[in-house]
């Protein structure tokens, strides 16, 4: 009798993209897993704390995050054998252009070729700056911009299409309000400025910025009371508060006002496209809905004041500091005049962002993770075992997080949200393959071909074969 032969695992490079906040990366991870994945290569997807796990399951790899997370660099080259790479989506499109050499100086201060091999850029001009720091000799800096932003092509509207839908069929007509102020409250507006201290040059500069920044935000609660009254019955205005925030506090805010929601789950997306328009207040945001077409007015009086509004956030829109004119405005707008405005912003954004046209970013930085020499991987396998004490143990913690979320009162103060809001349904094989699945088709690829796999909770293993 023949004996049986035992199949080997197939070995692939191995790459890891790590996720914090679900509605803010997993779609911009999936686009960019499913390029890599096209190369070859065995991709996983995990929260922080289900990549923890992999001490011992694997030898070497590329671990791609979205900062510098400096904490962990040297850890993971030492546990799993990482080559750290990073995308800091952080640092884009919402620093002041006069300030930038001393953000970034301050942002990556600790950056070394000892623990870092490349870092990919939104554009040529924190390209040219990364460059021109000391410590980032040895690192490979590369200018593509960022898979969030291929993701505002017009082919990816799909996506999002079941939900656009649903929103409209239950919120009717809207505005969304995408706040990006920091301090909210008296009580946090110390707080921000200790913050902004550590990116600028002195304290008098990061008390301006923090002043500016709550003038914003008290504005804006002035404009939410004027444009309460003007609301027609069939319209409301859903604010969209940055992850910095309190949703605390901002439930607190819109007591005063019916018509106006708080609105702060999933993709930002599909929000915009079901929106009758946006008003803006200097979030990056203001860029992705004039880019995608969405009608959008930004509330500023125009000044300008150099380190505060020298941001591309602040100069791609039409501005006011009416509320009725921020209503005729977002109530009458022309078709033809929002496409001009698209290419428009083509053009001031020369330099500052890569890939906007043509080559995706997502494609660009796939091509430079599969140069990076790594040995070849089997699957990562954690056996039943071991794979239901790290469900149970999530279990507990999420019967710990609901009961503190219950008994805590947090009012007046910047929240730390939990993992469990940050990713809220957890990262599943189920939902990862669907979004590669409508990507591929998109793209043209053939999404029989994508190959999902729940390695372990809050773990998802995909290949393209």
């Amino acid at each position: 009798m023949r004996p049986q032969k035992h199949e080997m695992p197939d070995k692939k490079k191995t790459i890891i993209f790590s996720i914090e906040i679900a509605a803010r990366e997993l779609v911009p991870k999936c686009l960019l897993a499913l390029e890599t994945a096209k190369s070859g290569m065995r991709v996983y997807i995990g929260s922080f704390r289900a990549l923890k796990q992999l001490d011992g399951k694997i030898d070497e790899c590329i671990f791609f995050h979205k900062s510098t997370w400096n904490k962990n660099a040297a850890r993971l080259r030492q546990t799993i054998g990482a080559h750290f790479v990073f995308l800091d989506e952080e640092m884009g499109l919402a620093i002041p252009r006069s300030e930038m050499d001393v953000y970034l100086s301050a942002r990556y201060k600790n950056v070394s070729s000892e623990n870092y091999l490349h870092s990919f850029a939104i554009g040529d001009m924190h390209k040219k700056c990364m460059e021109s720091m000391d410590v980032f000799n040895g690192v490979n800096v590369h200018a593509f911009g960022w898979p969030r932003i291929d993701l505002w092509r017009k082919p990816f509207h799909k996506l999002y299409d079941t939900q656009i839908e649903r929103i409209r069929e239950d919120h009717g007509d809207f505005y969304l309000l995408v706040t990006s102020f920091g301090a909210i409250s008296e009580a946090t507006f110390k707080e921000y400025q200790g913050l902004i201290q550590t990116y600028v040059k002195n304290e008098s500069d990061a008390y301006a910025f923090a002043d500016f920044k709550y003038n914003e935000f008290k504005a804006c609660i002035q404009l939410l009371e004027e444009l309460s009254s003007r609301l027609n019955p069939n319209e409301k205005i859903f604010i969209r508060p940055h992850p910095s925030e309190s949703l605390n506090e901002w439930n607190r805010l819109l007591e005063p006002f019916p018509n106006i929601e708080l609105q702060h789950e999933g993709d930002v997306s599909p929000w915009l496209l079901a929106s009758k328009g946006t008003i803006q207040f200097g979030s990056t945001v203001a860029i992705q809905a004039a880019f995608m077409g969405v009608p959008s007015i930004q509330v500023n009086d125009g000044q300008q004041l150099p380190g505060l509004t020298d941001i591309s956030i602040y100069q791609v829109l039409d501005k006011t500091t009416s509320a009725e004119e921020v209503l005729n405005y977002l109530r009458d707008n022309d078709p033809k005049i929002l496409k001009a405005r698209q290419a428009g912003i083509v053009r001031r954004l020369e330099g500052q962002v890569g890939n906007l046209e043509g080559s995706m970013a997502a494609t660009q930085i796939a091509k430079v993770l599969q140069q990076i020499e790594t040995a070849l991987q089997a699957p990562i396998r954690f056996g039943w075992p071991r794979r239901f004490i790290l469900w149970f143990k999530e279990q507990i913690n999420y019967l710990n997080y609901l009961k503190s979320s219950k008994l805590l009162k947090r009012e007046h103060t910047r929240i730390k949200r939990s993992k469990f809001e940050k990713i809220p349904n957890g990262l599943t094989a189920k939902e990862i393959g669907k979004t590669l699945h409508n990507l591929a088709i998109i793209l043209g690829d053939d999404p029989e071909r994508v190959k999902c796999r729940q390695a372990a909770h809050n773990l998802v293993e995909i290949e393209y074969k």
